[in-house]
């Protein structure tokens, strides 16, 4: 029988080593033994060969499908188009809600003019107290500069216009009680014990629109004491 001495290692186990090879030199394996190991490496790489056949047919076939997702040219002329069309779109929404705002100021602005002359005050009057309304270009400015100096009088409006209060339920019915009566501003004022802008708005603007008409069993709010009590034959 004819040996190699081919330095190889054997795992233990691994080997049926017979009584012929028993009586070879260390390190020396048969032939029987050597084709038994090269029939296990051949095997081993046929394995390995066959699934990177199967993983390469699953990568062209995944590949395949994603090239049938990429848009085509057309569509992708498309795509731009909406894509631009978005951003005008956005753009002239952005134009819309700075006119809203400043849309808004001016009709705070009418409404305090007209409450002004409800009062009985002048064109120059008004004018001196009202104002003329903020453009949006100005509250952003005024905004910008209000938090340079680090935002102290910051409103929710970007001015320092103070917060109105809200009225009450009962008081904007009694509002609307008293201007069907005729009564002015100045007398609805002073029952609620609010400003005559509050007082005019209650009774007249929609600002109090969502409040529902007075029940049946409503009792309008008394006159508060010292405004129209007669004393001593005298009015206060």
């Amino acid at each position: 029988m004819t040996t190699y001495n081919l330095h190889i290692h054997l795992p233990d186990g691994d080997a049926d080593v017979s009584r012929e090879t028993s009586e070879l030199p260390p390190n020396t394996v048969s032939t029987k033994q050597y084709d038994g190991l090269v029939d296990m490496h051949r095997q081993e790489l046929a394995d390995r060969e066959a699934n990177h056949r199967i993983q390469r047919r699953k990568l062209r076939a995944t590949i395949d499908e994603l090239k049938c997702q990429i848009p085509s040219v057309p569509v992708r002329e498309n795509l731009n188009y909406y894509v631009k069309k978005m951003r005008e779109l956005t753009e002239a929404n952005m134009l819309l809600k700075e006119q809203e705002v400043t849309l808004r100021q001016e009709i705070h602005a009418l409404e305090d003019k007209v409450a002004g002359y409800e009062l009985g005050m002048s064109k120059a009057q008004v004018d001196k107290e009202c104002g003329e309304p903020k453009t949006f270009s100005e509250l952003v400015d005024k905004v910008e500069e209000e938090s340079e100096k680090g935002g102290k009088h910051l409103t929710k409006r970007g001015t320092k216009r103070k917060y109105r209060r809200q009225l009450s339920d009962k008081q904007v019915w009694t509002a609307r009680a008293m201007h069907k009566r005729k009564c002015s501003a100045a007398e609805i004022a002073a029952v609620l014990g609010c400003g005559p802008n509050a007082a005019y708005r209650a009774a007249r603007c929609r600002t109090y629109a969502h409040v529902p008409n007075q029940p049946d069993n409503f009792k309008p709010i008394t006159i508060r004491a010292g405004h129209g009590v007669i004393k001593n034959g005298e009015k206060k």
